[in-house]
């Protein structure tokens, strides 16, 4: 500090009267400052000694002048002298200070400066308190004291408002200065809304507002989002999207709607797609998927999607794009509702020019128009006027007159038979549901209407979209439960019975093979809390999630039971209907079997004796009996080593029996053989050849070759259809993560075109969802790191730019997958992750930021808060930023160093929960070196990688933006 302020404003009054020049007057001053903070004291001595009379002092102007010129003075210094000027009624002074002050904004808007960065923040946010100050005063009347020149003041202070605010250096710094000193800012906020209350019929209204808004903007530093892989100009096709929605159907996960599409509106982001581009790339990826599901047995679940799920995911869309509550929506929404509207009309138009691809669907069912269909159920939920509905028609149908006629019969299912089971389900849950059971034969005509698999399958497939599925197992379990036996009932009531019992415990078997057994039973509620039903009881003995593995539920059979149904089966006994308990029989028949084979290894009892028991459990019990005592058979038969006589007693129940064929009172016979066929022959696919699966070559040489042809295949196809995801899934469950990723990534590294290395890109992207999360953690891992230690070539541009984009989309969309299954709108996966076994759980975790609570470091409202640091994900994560900084430090420049600039940049531009996620592992050293890059792109990229809570990254940030050219 300067020792005596009277000694240097007496040389501030001696070098005036003496008219000393610049150079005479800066030599003497320095001896005076002993400190740098003494140039604040100077500033203010000059500036105010400047404008104390009624004009300004040029001289002093000068000597101002030349000190900021030759370093003597500070920018900083200056701006807080002027922002303690008070007295605005000497016009002239008045003038020249804002002169001033413009003069020094400009200088700082312009110049690389080398001062104390954080001091300018401070003193741009000092003059801009000044200058709403002196508005605000202008405002409150005090016209008077200033006279016409009030207007003029006004606008002078809303001009360099404007300045300050727009600017990109001192708009930064304000930004900086404001969460160092969060307190004064909300003092600047309130003066904000006293301006903008008492300026509403000035003249200046609108200049003032304006002003005001430029400031009010420096409250929101938050990057606006940007696509991290931009789908090229010219794409017609989405794989991102293809492979969600395929994979959605093929492995049958029957995903919340909500979080489906909260992955469709992730995927629109990192892809840049517009909402019309979303949603065609989604109804065309359904109406493909479609198309090429025909004859295998996903039919059923691809019409379901298109005709069902699709527009449920359309209006869960129109809520997640507007905002909206449907039925009290505000103005703004209602604005928000009518660009929905907009955007799915523009949709639907792309859409018509698909029209081979229409065209084809309508051709393989007679009077089919899809197109109508699905747009029939937009109208029902209000998704389009009905007006627009009947203008797309009308070209629709002129299109459609240049159809070739279709002469074939009929080749897939009719969506109109969805359409009809969608209503069904919802009526027939609802009718099992309140019936007591008391009349079994009214019951039986509810079956006899869906006992065809092909009806059953798109019953089911209805009750998935509705999420239904889990009441409709419950009501078929409950069915079941009451007809397993009945204390006094005639013959036929009896045979009713026994066939509702089969009918019941078939369709829940069939529909657990085709969902899982938790998705289908886990939340199963019993009518009675007394026992468990019977089926299950079965279900949790028998059923496995891999039905060939053995089980460890033993069979709670009872003892007696077991004796007593040995000489039933030796003697050929035929069972009473009207006597049976259907329970009971399924419980204990089963070992009494299984007793039977033992007797026969033994040598007690011939194997004919065992094979003409086989032919009375076919020929007189349902086929659930028969299914059950298969179920025991075929576990026994994998535990013992001499299993000849299992295997054909085996081959012999899943025949069909002649005798019930021919029986003209046994019921639905064959239509129930075919359930039983299908859930059979998953219970024995190991042991019988006619149900043994084809058998996967275990040569991971032959699948690498078969993972390259599959690539080219994609190339050449133009999309991943059924059988490319079939072949690409077979591949990874061969190869494993390691494998199956090590051969992807040279298929994007053989190639040597841009646009070849683009769509390579996008076929791994689509793959990579097989196990995001599994995948992704590779990349980090293994994959990246060999480049950055063996061989950084791969990281050049544009195959290093490729990559990057690559792993930024993949660990944004594994995030958001990992936070879903947190919220439980995600199942989590079945698939073990073998990335999890090297990974290392340090409980005192590396802390990287000191993070103070500004709504900087704070989610978004409504969006997670991030994931724990213990998250595997995270781990492996944070030492692929260790390994990045360690190459920073080895490498000044290169093509590691430009990768790892892309790969922040591209993170920071994300999603909010992955550009807070890695600026949390960015190292303090590491943001010091790229600061400077990330400034001279945008200092908005700056703040997101910067943590504005700490003292240490703040002065690192004001810093790069002073330094560096504006």
């Amino acid at each position: 500090m300067l020792q005596n302020s009277a000694d240097l404003k007496h040389l501030v009054i001696t070098s005036w009267k003496e008219r000393w020049s610049e150079k005479k007057w800066s030599i003497h001053v320095k001896k005076l400052m002993t400190s740098p903070s003494d140039m604040f004291h100077v500033s203010d001595v000059l500036v105010s000694q400047s404008f104390i009379g009624s004009s300004p002092n040029a001289l002093l102007l000068r000597y101002i002048s030349y000190a900021l010129e030759c370093g003597l003075l500070s920018y900083a210094s200056v701006i807080t002298a002027v922002s303690k000027h008070e007295d605005l009624s000497k016009i002239e002074s008045t003038k020249a200070v804002y002169s001033l002050l413009q003069d020094c904004l400009q200088v700082v808007c312009k110049t690389r400066l080398m001062e104390d960065a954080m001091e300018l923040c401070f003193s741009l946010r000092m003059v801009l308190k000044w200058l709403l100050r002196n508005i605000e005063q202008c405002l409150k009347g005090v016209r008077d004291m200033y006279g016409s020149t009030a207007e003029e003041l006004i606008k002078l202070n809303c001009d360099i408002l404007k300045l300050i605010a727009t600017k990109p250096r001192t708009s930064g710094l304000l930004i900086i200065a404001r969460f160092a000193e969060g307190g004064v800012w909300s003092h600047i906020e309130t003066d904000l809304a006293v301006i903008k209350n008492s300026s509403g019929q000035h003249p200046l209204h609108s200049e003032i507002s304006a002003s005001c808004h430029h400031v009010s903007q420096l409250s929101k530093c938050s990057i606006s989002p940007k696509p991290v892989y931009k789908l090229p100009v010219s794409s017609t096709l989405c794989q991102s999207i293809m492979s969600l929605i395929l994979l959605e159907v093929e492995e049958r996960k029957l995903t919340n709607i909500e979080a489906i599409v909260q992955q469709l509106m992730l995927l629109s982001n990192i892809h840049g797609l517009s909402t019309s581009n979303l949603i065609y790339h989604l109804i065309q990826t359904c109406f493909m998927g479609y198309l090429d599901s025909r004859g295998n047995d996903l039919e059923q679940e691809w019409c379901a999607m298109v005709f069902l799920r699709l527009p449920k995911i359309m209006v869960q869309l129109k809520a997640q794009f507007t905002g909206s509550d449907f039925e009290s929506p505000s103005k703004l929404s209602s604005k928000k509702i009518a660009q929905f509207g907009v955007d799915l009309q523009e949709a639907l138009k792309m859409l018509l020019k698909l029209d081979s691809l229409l065209d084809t669907i309508d051709q393989i069912c007679d009077g089919m128009n899809c197109l109508k269909l699905l747009t029939d159920q937009f109208v029902k939920r209000e998704l389009i006027t009905e007006a627009y509905h009947q203008d797309l028609q009308n070209i629709r149908c002129s299109m459609m007159e240049n159809m070739p006629l279709n002469n074939v019969k009929e080749r897939c299912l009719n969506p109109v038979i969805i359409l009809k089971a969608e209503n069904n389900i919802d009526q027939l849950v609802k009718l099992l549901s309140s019936t007591d059971f008391s009349e079994p034969e009214r019951l039986l005509t509810t079956f006899v209407g869906m006992m065809s698999i092909r009806s059953f399958s798109a019953l089911i497939a209805a009750a998935t979209t509705t999420g239904q599925l889990p009441a409709f197992a419950n009501a078929l379990i409950d069915c079941n439960d009451a007809m397993k036996s009945c204390p006094a009932e005639t013959s036929k009531n009896a045979q009713i019975r026994a066939v509702l019992f089969d009918i019941t415990f078939l369709m829940v078997c069939y529909m657990i093979k085709l969902y899982g057994k938790e998705t289908t039973v886990g939340s199963y509620i019993s009518r009675s809390k007394e026992e468990t039903p019977i089926l299950l009881q079965w279900i949790n003995i028998w059923w496995t999630d891999k039905i060939t593995q053995i089980s460890t539920v033993k069979c709670e059979s009872e003892p007696n039971r077991v004796e007593n149904l040995i000489p039933v089966l030796r003697n050929s006994q035929e069972f009473k209907l009207s006597m049976t308990k259907w329970n009971d029989i399924c419980m204990n028949l089963p070992q009494s079997m299984i007793e039977l084979l033992t007797a026969r290894q033994k040598g007690i009892i011939s194997i004919t004796e065992v094979m003409r028991a086989c032919t009375l459990i076919k020929d007189g019990c349902p086929l659930s009996v028969t299914l059950s005592v298969m179920a025991a058979v075929a576990r026994c038969a994998r535990l013992v080593v001499s299993r000849n006589d299992h295997i054909q007693v085996l081959s012999a129940l899943t025949e069909k029996s002649s005798t019930q064929v021919q029986s003209l009172s046994n019921m639905m016979y064959n239509e129930r053989f075919v359930f039983f066929q299908l859930v059979s022959s998953t219970i024995v696919s190991d042991l019988l050849p006619e149900f043994e699966q084809k058998t996967i070559s275990s040569d991971k040489t032959l699948h690498c070759t078969m993972l390259k042809q599959t690539f080219i295949e994609a190339h050449q196809v133009g999309w991943i259809n059924h059988a490319i995801i079939t072949k690409f899934s077979e591949c990874y469950n061969m190869l494993g993560v390691c494998g199956f990723m090590r051969q992807t990534l040279n298929q994007i590294l053989k190639e040597t075109h841009l646009c070849g290395i683009t769509n390579a890109v996008d076929i791994v992207i689509a793959v990579m969802r097989f196990d995001i999360v599994s995948t992704t953690m590779y990349l980090l891992k293994y994959g990246l790191p060999t480049f950055f230690k063996t061989n950084s070539r791969p990281l050049a541009a544009p195959i290093g730019s490729a990559i990057a984009k690559l792993t930024v989309a993949s660990l944004d969309i594994a995030l958001n997958e990992i936070t879903l299954q947190q919220k439980s709108l995600l199942p989590k996966s079945r698939k073990q992750n073998p990335m999890l076994q090297n990974v290392v759980f340090d409980k005192q975790q590396k802390v990287r930021r000191l993070f103070s609570q500004t709504e900087h470091d704070l989610p978004p409202p409504g969006t997670t808060p991030g994931l724990p640091a213990d998250d595997p994900l995270i781990q492996v994560l944070s030492d692929f930023m260790d390994l990045l900084w360690s190459s920073m430090e080895a490498n000044e420049g290169g093509p590691q160093a430009d990768f790892i600039l892309e790969f922040i940049k591209l993170s920071l531009q994300s999603s909010s929960l992955l550009s807070r996620t890695v600026k949390l592992h960015i190292p303090v050293p590491m943001l010091s070196k790229l600061r400077y890059p990330l400034a001279k792109d945008s200092h908005e990229l700056l703040f997101a990688a910067s943590d504005m809570g700490n003292e240490e990254i703040r002065k690192l940030a004001a810093h790069a933006i002073c330094v560096l050219d504006s």
